[in-house]
C-alpha cells in the first residue's frame, strides 16, 4: 500500500457481508464455478520494483485477515503496511468478527477459489484516473479523500515516502 491511501475502514457491517456471502459461496463450491470479488487495480512501480495496490485494500485486507485467522500466518506476498490507529483498531476488530464466526476449515479450500479481475498500469497518474472514473462499490471516497490522494502521490524526491507518511498522518488528523 502506497502511503497516500486512505485507512482500513471497513466496519462491522462490511465484513460480517464478506463472511455471509463466502458461506454461501462454500455451500455452493460444487458446482465449480469460482467465487469473483471484482477488479483490483495496481500500479506497477518499475523504479521502486514494487507493486502497489490503488483499488481492493479493502478486499485484500479482509481477506488477509480472514486467512490469518484460519492459518495463523499472513499468505505469501502480503507486505501491507498500516500507518493509522483507525486501520489497527479495524483491523482488529475485524479479526474478532471473523474469530466469533468460529470458521471452519473447511474454509480454507475456498482461498483457491477467489478470483479477482487485475488490472495493472504503469503509472500512478494514469492509475489515479482509472480509480476515480471506476470506483463506485466499497466505502465510497470522499472528496477529501481523493484530494489526499491526489496530492500526497505528487510528492517527489529522495524522501517521498517520509513527507507522504508524514503528511498522511497531518490529513488525517485534520479529517478528524
Amino acid at each position: 500500500l502506497d502511503t497516500y491511501q486512505r485507512p482500513y475502514v471497513w466496519g462491522k457491517d462490511k465484513v460480517q457481508q464478506l463472511l455471509m456471502d463466502l458461506h454461501e459461496f462454500k455451500l455452493e463450491m460444487a458446482n465449480g464455478l469460482d467465487y469473483y470479488m471484482g477488479a483490483l487495480l495496481i500500479h506497477q512501480d518499475r523504479a521502486r520494483n514494487r507493486q502497489f495496490v490503488i483499488d481492493g485494500q479493502q478486499r485484500l485486507t479482509t481477506l488477509c485477515i480472514l486467512y490469518h485467522v484460519l492459518h495463523g500466518t499472513l499468505p505469501t506476498g502480503a507486505d501491507f503496511a498500516y500507518r493509522s490507529p483507525e486501520s489497527v483498531n479495524n483491523i482488529q476488530q475485524a479479526q474478532r468478527i471473523i474469530e466469533a464466526e468460529g470458521l471452519a476449515n473447511d474454509c480454507k479450500a475456498l482461498f483457491r477459489r477467489i478470483m479477482f479481475s487485475v488490472i495493472t498500469v504503469p503509472n500512478e497518474d494514469l492509475a489515479f484516473t482509472f480509480f476515480d472514473n471506476q470506483n463506485s462499490r466499497g466505502v465510497p471516497l470522499g472528496a477529501a479523500d481523493l484530494l489526499k490522494a491526489f496530492h500526497l502521490r505528487a510528492i517527489e524526491g529522495e524522501h517521498r515516502e517520509k513527507l507522504q507518511a508524514r503528511f498522511a498522518g497531518r490529513w488525517e488528523h485534520w479529517q478528524k
